[in-house]
Formats: structure tokens, sequence, C-alpha cells
């Protein structure tokens, strides 16, 4: 019987142990290259402060928030991507603090740009956004009943 591999991406017998590793090369961009450098890795942790360390999607309760004070696996994100417009890389008003999942959700596009863009302000009022936000999406994407 044969089975589809994990480590390599081949096909092999069921009983045959793999050795083989997959290397994915990754593209040597501006956008890649810019996530390396220093004035990067200083705004991004200026910006999570700014958040005080928390997903703004969670304090907003949107998308299926779990826990509304979510500090776990946060990430800054571009609400304009870098490829978009790179100029936009260091601005204050295009970052966000976002967990992982509502980062992944933000990048495939499931989280409106507009709503990202209400909530990056420091003192954002939840209620409000949350209100607004749930005018924009249906229901059924936003998690609420």
């Amino acid at each position: 019987m044969l089975k589809s591999c994990n480590r390599c991406g081949g096909i092999h017998d069921i009983n045959t142990i793999c050795n083989k590793v997959r290397v994915f090369k990754k593209k040597d961009t501006q956008a890649s290259r810019f996530r390396n450098e220093y004035k990067w890795k200083q705004k991004r942790k200026q910006i999570k402060e700014r958040d005080k360390y928390l997903c703004k999607v969670c304090r907003a309760d949107l998308f299926h928030t779990t826990h509304v004070y979510n500090y776990n696996k946060t990430e800054v994100h571009h609400i304009v991507s870098l490829e978009q417009d790179f100029n936009k890389r260091l601005d204050d008003d295009n970052l966000i603090t976002l967990c992982a999942y509502h980062h992944h959700l933000a990048e495939i596009g499931a989280i409106p740009i507009e709503i990202l863009q209400m909530l990056t302000p420091e003192d954002v009022d939840f209620k409000i956004v949350k209100e607004k936000a749930e005018k924009m999406i249906p229901p059924a994407i936003n998690g609420n009943k």
C-alpha cells in the first residue's frame, strides 16, 4: 500500500521511513528583506506597546473571538500590504496588533480593511467599532447570531 509523504511530498510504501526533507526557498523580495531590518523590529515593538500587546479584533469582540483580552501569539499586521504600498511600511495608522487567528483572517481578506482601519487608533471605542462592523458584515461571518 502506498502513502503520500509529509516530509518530502513524494509517494512511498506505507512501511518506508523517509529521511528526506523538502526544502522551500523563500523569495528574496523587498518585503522579505524589510522584515529582517532593525527599524521594522523596533516599529513592531512600538505598535505592540501602543496596542497593549492585545489583539484589537479580539478587543472589539469580532470574528469568532474566544477571549476579549487576547495577548497570546500576537503579531503586527500591515493593513495595506507591503506588496500593495511599500511606502506605508512604517506608518502607525497602517499597523495593528492581531492574534495569529485574526492575522490569518486579515491576510486572506476575511476581515475588511475598513474595520482594521477603524481599530488602529490608540483611543478607539470598541463598542462603536463593533456596532459599525456588525452592519458591514453578515452575522454568519462575524460569528454572531
